[in-house]
């Protein structure tokens, strides 16, 4: 999830560093190199980036057979963090609804099955909203700052039963239920991101301090597992491949991450050229798509190796989206969203957001990109506006918030985009 709004303004502007990658003689801490047969990353993620074309991406649509892909449960939507939904979104921005939050909204709405927004704002204060109104449910205040000050994209997970997870403030991850009753609560040790849900539903959450901790949730309480660290600092809550691997980031490092139950252990790391402010995102096919503050988006392999590198020639803040049928959406701090195959790296599409800033901060895309059941991908960027681009390429809308727009985009299952600004207000928007 992106980095601090402080950090931001310090690394706007900043000279671009050259990828260095150096090798690591621990099984555990195994650098990522080159697929094996490979003397560098494939052809496909050298291309300079002035030279694709604004075409549109080419893969099949995604499916809408799956009902969990319905609702909106969690960052990016699931574990694997796909940005996917199969539903249409909307086809321009006509506002349905707005809310006016006590504080800018960073933290990305999660959406239940029944359509139920869970959305705060940095001001610690957790909402529940009909869908169709915008109208609070209910609150529950958590009682301080949601993120230390650190404006942190994170965003609730839902459990199979309801229960929302809610990554709220002074390090503590609550548990409510569909009414709002506080469950449990669990402290970490920093800053708590976003929670990812496992198959067997264990939860996997990350705090700032560079701690992943495993729990076992009930109805009633909660056990925590294991707890590892990875590094120093994080801003990039897990994502989980179908193998059960556990992905984090910490500093610089991608960290491959085993569970063995009662603890668990490092696979390997993969060290990029400067420090990661996002979540990894999983492909369909186990590779591992990264976004970085150095100029390259990634495809790790589920073994640590660099299948392709994509010049992004700018750093990201903008978690990918790794959609379920081979396709990968990530933003960049010059205004756009690439579009390549997760595969290989091959270039397919580019989006461009580069509307003009309203604050010195930049026009970067600072949300993940939304995808829905029609390729139509939405996001918003640092300079406050929030776009909708169809398919083949053609501008759905373009919506000036009037603040900058930091909020993961969430899908309601009628096609209610929801997203929100930093002068607090949530916008629901629906054709």
């Amino acid at each position: 999830m992106p980095a601090s709004r402080s950090r931001r303004s310090l690394v706007v502007g900043f000279a671009l560093f050259a990828l260095a990658l150096s090798a690591c003689g621990s099984s555990s801490t195994t650098t990522a190199k080159p697929a094996a047969g490979q003397s560098s990353p494939p052809a496909s993620g050298t291309a300079p980036v002035a030279t694709i074309a604004p075409a549109p991406p080419t893969g099949p649509v995604p499916p809408a057979v799956n009902a969990g892909l319905v609702s909106w449960p969690g960052a990016l939507h699931d574990a694997a963090h796909s940005g996917t939904s199969a539903v249409v979104g909307p086809q321009g921005a006509t506002i349905r609804w707005t809310h006016k939050l006590e504080g800018p909204i960073s933290a990305g709405p999660a959406v239940a099955v029944d359509g139920t927004i869970y959305e705060s704002s940095n001001a610690g204060i957790l909402h529940a909203l009909d869908p169709m109104t915008g109208a609070d449910k209910w609150t529950f205040n958590g009682g301080g700052s949601a993120d230390d000050g650190q404006d942190l994209s994170t965003t609730a997970a839902i459990l199979s039963d309801g229960t929302i997870l809610w990554p709220g403030p002074r390090s503590t991850l609550f548990a409510l239920d569909p009414s709002g009753r506080m469950l449990w609560s669990q402290a970490l040790q920093g800053t708590v991101l976003s929670p990812a849900v496992g198959a067997t539903g264990k939860v996997y959450v990350a705090d700032s301090k560079g701690d992943v901790v495993a729990l076992a949730p009930t109805p009633t309480t909660v056990s925590k597992l294991w707890t590892i660290s990875i590094g120093k600092e994080s801003f990039g809550s897990p994502a989980l491949a179908a193998d059960g691997t556990i992905y984090g980031t910490a500093d610089k490092d991608l960290v491959a991450i085993t569970d063995a139950g009662d603890h668990a252990t490092v696979a390997w790391r993969f060290h990029a050229g400067d420090i990661i402010e996002v979540s990894p995102s999983v492909a369909p096919d186990g590779t591992v798509v990264l976004g970085t503050n150095d100029p390259y988006e990634y495809g790790i392999t589920a073994k640590g190796a660099v299948a392709w590198k994509y010049p992004r020639k700018a750093f990201s803040y903008s978690t990918p989206a790794a959609t379920v049928d081979g396709l990968a959406y990530f933003g960049d701090n010059d205004g756009y969203v690439d579009v390549v195959n997760s595969a290989t790296g091959k270039p397919l599409g580019r989006y461009d957001g580069t509307a003009k800033a309203i604050s010195s901060v930049g026009v970067g895309v600072w949300t993940a990109p939304l995808v829905d059941a029609r390729h139509d991908v939405y996001f918003g960027t640092a300079a406050g506006h929030i776009f909708g681009f169809a398919y083949g390429g053609a501008r759905l809308f373009d919506f000036n918030a009037g603040a900058t727009v930091d909020s993961y985009p969430a899908l309601t299952p009628d096609g209610t985009l929801v997203i929100g600004a930093d002068n607090g207000m949530l916008y629901g928007f629906h054709a």
